[in-house]
């Protein structure tokens, strides 16, 4: 009874242990679905009553942010996916060098650089500081969406290095001892998940220029890099710690190897040896001492369990001293302290109390938000000095023993030290100590006694919206996360408000009427022009969505709405409040009431649009069918019934909607913009129906005058735009940035046209077509194509098919015209005429194992430019091989989006029977998602592709579907066979694999051989898939039969593939008449309920 009862205390403690610390272990996941992560953080948090300091804040702000970009199904998209949009669009539609309107917007950053007051609150979040070796006057650091910055003069000034890159979060730097120019750096955010990773990027010129190294994530689905060492003795020789392990470099970056599994936190050399290195996962410490070639997992001493999160210092003053910090899983407060003076091997408990990561400096209150911010140094002169970061720092002179808090997160005032709130790292640098938090970077050359903020001079601030005074341009309020609103105002900044900033309103009719907001809903006013501010919100007892919308009636300057899950009226400035709706839903986000008419006032949940035509005495549900969550909604001056909505997601073609009738219809208007996150729009008031969106990266603009949206960020960085406000005293389009401030552009201008075009057709064979796109910057309505030599010569369409029946060589015209003039562009010899030529000569034998790219002899046919095949150098058939080739339906949202692997032109001429095999592996993402694969045989250089073999969903998977990213293992691979006799005689043929995208799951290939098949008497009954087909050859009739389920329809193509029959079937059994046919050979395609069977039928 005694061991039951121990039993069920410790399956009772695990239990509740594993719930505690669910949702943040599946946060780091990128496999995770965003739904189980909430519903597990909701569980956590049930019952339990919101305590500053705890974590709650940081998850609900990363919630926001993540949850109109994956809905509906929940699936955290490729953090890659969102770059290669941009790219995309700005490669396709980008304006030619020398152009004379080269540049349609002017972006220049507005700040804040500094601040002109004494608060606790600062700029913004640093995740990383690095100093370099050879020059302690150049600071890198690294902050979570705002970039790589680096200072040269100690950090007096800062310059931003990482602008254009496809992801502004670092969480880990590393410059190269030998030298300074070669800079390495880990990038997304490590510790809050506000930017997902790309992988490493390495810098030769100092961070003036970056490339990719080995280690990025486009086949890999973990996603976060942390910190980032190189070895001081070889400096080729770098460990990074990630989500998805540990990797190491041996050749600076080029190719990387996984030493150690699971999600890496923290990583150390011991400082006299760099072959002995030490690392932690979330709960586990390892030790290797032969190069991290392997570890060992060193349990002696160490916390066993109810681990939340561990990190570790080392210290050169005697390299036997290794420290841990650990949090507790349940509750992310303080666990304790462990040290080892043995070198890791053996670690004994220091403290376990006060709770030093807790808000409180005397570490008397409970629980903390180790999750989001942990940091531990050690001195390196004293090996019994060391430093903890959680809300607050601490310190310990004996070795973690006592500890005593040397800042405070609030008090600015001197007592024990400032350091903004929630410290991400705490380092050593000689005698300086600098630590980055979330509001940004300080040093202290005391040890700790007295602080110095170095951040000023960087524009790293988090901006949700903003509000400009229309009486006064250099009046700017902006909510920014963890620092409170801030104020510009007569050219100098400062934070009059607290929380995490919101939403502001800058009073049209009164300079000193200004309006704040905090998380939730939180409204305050000022009337002394933001000296200072008072709660107006309080007497409703209601709390909204993390960035609850409030508006200012644009014809009655002391009426304020606000959207809780109700629309709440003030008539007198916010004294007092009334509820004008009676809504069932959740939390509403998005708020506008019409400038031409003030009884028209519209509201949006994430999925329902409600409006109102009486000021609020009845509401009508207009959402229209979207698809995606609703970001933001915009309404014409002067006409109530025109607006638009901006959604977010990353379904292609869905991200604005416009209606004319108020709602009663509404029409997409998306056109070509990017597949990105929506987040933002804007209607510019007496222009034809100007918008202006705010993406995940870019602005974009659009008019009636114009056919194509155009890209309108010259001069912004890569960075989420989260508000766009017109200030129109000054002409100015103002942008409130998540990572990188505020800043502003002049309004668009119709410029001249810049005519271009492109196809990707531009070598084809006689009557193929080739497909043209109309990529003009500034594109007006009216253009004119001309097409020597084509059919048709000549078109109005916009993106014309054209088809060229003899061979030569055809030059291309396009006219353009808009409101500000006209061009034309002229390419010659621009399309090549050509007859295929004759085969390679068979058997074809593709392994991928030659090459770390696609091999020479094969084609990506990527029509839309996004997520297609690519070379994997992870895993191969059956695990003979750690190569092959892939698609990733899974993190890609273009359902539809067909990517070929085309095989060059081969020779069937001498050969009667011939198969292709290849090996497959598939799992489904859910029996809902149905990628298709199918082979395709093209004797015309593609122009017509012949289905040989075709199998999707279920039947194309080799293992049971799951909603995480498949790695297939050595038993999850198939090998398929595909009869390819119809191809006899033939002598310019080319094979053709189509991945269709169901935004499924990753579907690999590999092994791929083409050879001829003897001994096989072709006059037997010919069997497969369960499918007979009798008698071949035939005279008049031939039958078909499966055994296994129905046959839906039936299809036969002459030999140059040419449809000559086809019939609905429904059955198991059918006979075809083919008497009237002429001898010959045909291609019998047989489409059963389960896949598509092709087999080559002779006549004679």
């Amino acid at each position: 009874m005694k061991n039951i009862l121990i039993l069920s205390i410790v399956l009772f403690t695990l239990t509740n242990v594993i719930q505690a610390q669910e949702y943040v272990r599946l946060m780091e996941q990128q496999s995770s679905n965003f739904y189980d992560i909430q519903k597990s953080f909701n569980e956590h948090w049930d019952g339990k009553a919101y305590e500053k300091g705890k974590g709650w804040k940081q998850f609900k702000r990363w919630e926001y942010f993540m949850e109109p970009r994956v809905y509906p199904s929940g699936r955290i998209i490729d953090p890659s996916l969102a770059y290669k949009e941009f790219k995309k669009f700005k490669t396709t539609y980008s304006k030619p060098k020398g152009s004379t309107n080269n540049k349609a917007a002017n972006w220049t950053a507005i700040g804040p650089t500094n601040f002109n007051d004494n608060t606790s609150l600062r700029i913004g979040r640093i995740n990383a500081i690095t100093i370099d070796p050879n020059n302690d006057n150049i600071i890198y650091i690294g902050s979570p969406a705002g970039g790589c910055w680096k200072s040269v003069d100690g950090g007096n000034s800062w310059n931003p290095l990482t602008d254009n890159l496809g992801s502004l979060g670092v969480s880990g730097i590393a410059v190269d001892p030998n030298n300074s120019n070669i800079v390495y750096i880990s990038t997304g955010d490590g510790d809050g998940n506000d930017t997902y990773s790309i992988g490493i990027m390495k810098s030769l010129d100092g961070g003036a220029t970056w490339a990719s190294t080995g280690l990025n994530w486009n086949t890999t689905q973990n996603r976060q890099t942390r910190k980032i060492i190189i070895d001081p003795n070889n400096s080729n020789i770098l460990f990074v710690a990630t989500t998805a392990g540990l990797f190491k470099t041996t050749d600076a970056g080029v190719n990387w190897t996984n030493l150690l599994s699971g999600n890496i936190r923290d990583i150390e050399f011991n400082p006299s040896n760099s072959n002995t290195i030490f690392a932690c996962t979330n709960t586990f410490f390892y030790k290797s001492t032969n190069g991290g070639n392997s570890f060992a997992n060193i349990i002696s001493g160490t916390p066993s369990s109810g681990v939340g999160r561990l990190t570790i210092a080392v210290t050169a003053s005697d390299t036997n001293y290794v420290y841990l910090l650990a949090t507790n899983d349940g509750d992310n407060g303080f666990k304790g302290i462990y040290r080892s003076t043995d070198a890791g091997n053996n670690f004994s408990a220091r403290a376990n109390s006060p709770n030093i990561l807790g808000w409180n400096t005397s570490g008397s209150d409970s629980g903390g938000q180790g999750w989001y911010d942990l940091a531990l140094e050690a001195s390196p002169t004293n090996k019994n000095e060391i430093y903890t970061g959680g809300v607050n720092m601490w310190k310990s002179t004996n070795g973690g023993a006592s500890l005593f808090a040397i800042t405070n997160w609030w008090d600015v005032s001197g007592g024990i030290g400032f350091v903004h709130a929630d410290i991400h790292s705490i380092d050593y640098y000689g005698n300086t100590l600098y630590c980055g938090s979330d509001g940004g970077i300080f040093k202290s050359t005391n040890n700790g006694a007295s602080w110095t903020d170095l951040t000023n001079g960087m524009q790293i601030s988090q901006y949700y919206r903003l509000g400009s005074s229309a009486l006064n341009a250099g009046t700017i309020l902006a909510g920014a996360q963890d620092n409170g609103t801030t104020l510009l105002k007569n050219n100098v900044w400062t934070h009059p408000n607290g929380g995490d900033g919101m939403e502001c309103i800058a009073d049209y009719s009164n300079t000193n009427i200004m309006y704040a907001s905090s998380q939730n809903g939180y409204i305050s006013k000022s009337t002394n022009g933001g000296n200072s501010f008072n709660n107006i919100s309080n007497s409703i007892g209601q709390t909204g969505a993390w960035v609850t919308p409030y508006v200012q009636d644009p014809n009655s300057p002391n009426t304020i709405y606000i959207g809780y899950s109700n629309i709440w009226k003030s008539t007198n400035g916010g004294n007092s409040w009334s509820s004008i709706s009676s809504f069932t839903s959740s939390h509403l986000k998005s708020l506008v009431v019409a400038p031409s008419n003030s009884n028209v006032i519209y509201a949006a949940t994430d999925h329902v649009i409600y409006k109102t035509t009486n000021g609020g005495s009845s509401w009508s549900n207009i959402t229209g069918s979207f698809g995606n969550s609703i970001t933001y909604i915009t309404v014409h001056n002067l006409n109530p019934n025109i607006l638009w909505v901006s959604l977010s997601g990353f379904s292609n073609g869905n991200k604005v909607f416009k209606s004319v009738n108020g709602g009663a219809s509404w029409t997409n208007v998306s056109g070509n913009l990017p597949n990105l996150p929506v987040n933002c729009v804007t209607y510019e008031y007496g222009s034809n129906n100007g918008i202006y969106i705010g993406t995940d990266i870019g602005i974009y603009y659009k008019n009636d005058d114009l056919t194509l949206w155009q890209l309108f960020s010259d001069n912004l960085p890569n960075v989420i735009v989260d508000e766009l406000e017109i200030h129109y005293g000054s002409g100015k389009i103002r942008a409130a940035t998540y990572g990188r401030g505020l800043w502003e552009s002049n309004l668009f201008t119709t410029a001249l046209p810049t005519a271009q075009f492109l196809t990707i057709d531009t070598n084809i064979c006689p009557n193929n077509c080739a497909q043209f796109t109309n990529t003009t910057p500034n594109l007006g309505l009216t253009w004119q194509w001309y097409f020597p030599g084509g059919t048709p010569s000549t078109s109005t369409d916009l993106n014309p098919l054209i088809c060229y029946p003899a061979t030569g060589n055809y030059g291309v015209s396009l006219m353009v015209t808009n409101s500000a003039g006209s061009d034309s562009a002229y390419v010659s010899n621009y399309v090549q005429v050509q007859t295929q030529p004759t085969g390679g000569a068979l058997p074809l034998t593709e392994g991928f194992e030659t090459s770390s790219t696609i091999p020479a002899n094969w084609e990506v046919i990527n029509n839309d430019n996004g997520i297609t095949w690519e070379h994997n150098n992870a895993v191969g058939g059956y695990g003979t091989s750690a190569s092959c080739i892939f698609v990733d339906n899974f993190s890609t949202n273009f359902d539809g989006e067909e990517d070929y692997f085309a095989s060059s032109t081969l020779d069937f001429s001498s050969i009667t029977n011939s198969e292709l095999t290849f090996d497959v592996a598939y799992k489904q993402w859910s029996p809902a998602r149905s990628d298709t694969l199918t082979v395709y045989y093209s004797l015309d250089c593609g122009f017509t592709k012949n289905v040989l073999w075709q199998k999707g969903g279920g039947n194309l998977a080799t293992t049971n579907y799951s909603p995480i990213f498949f790695t297939p293992t050595a038993s999850q691979w198939r090998t398929d066979t595909v009869d390819l006799t119809i191809l006899s005689g033939q002598n310019s043929v080319e094979i053709y694999f189509e991945n269709k995208s169901d935004h499924g799951n990753a579907l690999y290939l590999d092994n791929i051989n083409i050879h001829e098949v003897f001994g096989v008497n072709v006059k037997e009954n010919l069997t497969k898939n369960n499918v007979s087909i009798y008698p071949n050859p035939f005279k008049n009739t031939v039958t078909i039969r499966n055994t296994n389920s129905l046959i839906n329809s039936i299809e036969i193509y002459d030999a140059i593939g040419k449809l000559v029959l086809q019939e609905s079937v429904k059955s198991n059994l059918h006979t075809l008449d083919l008497n009237y046919f002429s001898n010959g050979f045909y291609l019998l395609k047989v489409k059963t309920e389960q896949e598509i069977i092709t087999k080559r039928l002779i006549k004679h």
